[in-house]
């Protein structure tokens, strides 16, 4: 969501995810990620690595982002924290132009080979960077992360292209604990949350809303 949650759980933390859609379909999208973090209390700053990888169609559509994170925590009052964030990731765009059907293998005196010219390029490597600002206290929550500061192509015919160049994506984030309930000098055990995210890219807008119910040790989440 955004570097600045690098470290942000104050203590050693690994996610990992694997996805499968539409896995009866010829060429499904598959994704995988995998994360690690940990804060490191005397700098008052978060460190994070993370990975993921995303297969796309028959043509088997690639990408893959591999970056570290880094996060610093700046106490305002007793009662709110700011947190700036900075991400740099290798990223690469991956095709196999072999598992493609081009049109002249679609007519009735087709070979089964194709005559089209196939680019140059299969792999397309790039770096990039996004930064992030996280403020909180212990029931409210909100920032925003910008992404792919260095609009990288992903152009396969033309490396250069600049039609081809990922646009920046704008990325706002908040929510609250609007019930939390615990013993005294105890953890909590039980709270609700709302929150909601909003992306901007280009010409295309997401907002999403949701809610967290967790009552130790579960957790439930719903969004819309």
């Amino acid at each position: 969501l955004a570097p600045s949650f690098a470290g942000a759980a104050q203590q050693d933390r690994i996610a990992t995810t694997y996805r499968n859609q539409w896995a009866s379909l010829q060429g499904a999208y598959v994704t995988y990620s995998f994360s690690y973090d940990h804060y490191f209390d005397n700098f008052n700053s978060g460190i994070g690595v993370l990975l993921l990888r995303d297969v796309a169609g028959s043509g088997d559509l690639a990408l893959t982002n591999a970056g570290i994170q880094y996060s610093y925590d700046i106490k305002i009052n007793n009662f709110w924290h700011i947190r700036p964030g900075l991400q740099l990731y290798y990223t690469q765009m991956g095709i196999d132009y072999f598992k493609l059907t081009w049109n002249d293998e679609l007519t009735t005196s087709g070979t089964g080979s194709t005559t089209v010219e196939l680019p140059g390029f299969n792999v397309v490597p790039n770096m990039d960077i996004s930064t992030s600002a996280l403020i909180y206290s212990e029931r409210y929550w909100g920032g925003f992360a910008v992404d792919h500061l260095l609009t990288p192509s992903y152009g396969f015919w033309d490396p250069t292209n600049e039609d081809a160049s990922m646009p920046m994506k704008l990325t706002v984030f908040g929510g609250a604990q609007v019930i939390r309930r615990g013993h005294l000098f105890n953890p909590v055990d039980e709270s609700l949350s709302l929150a909601f995210l909003f992306r901007h890219q280009d010409f295309f807008n997401q907002l999403d809303v949701g809610l967290y119910w967790f009552k130790s040790p579960i957790m439930l989440g719903f969004w819309y």
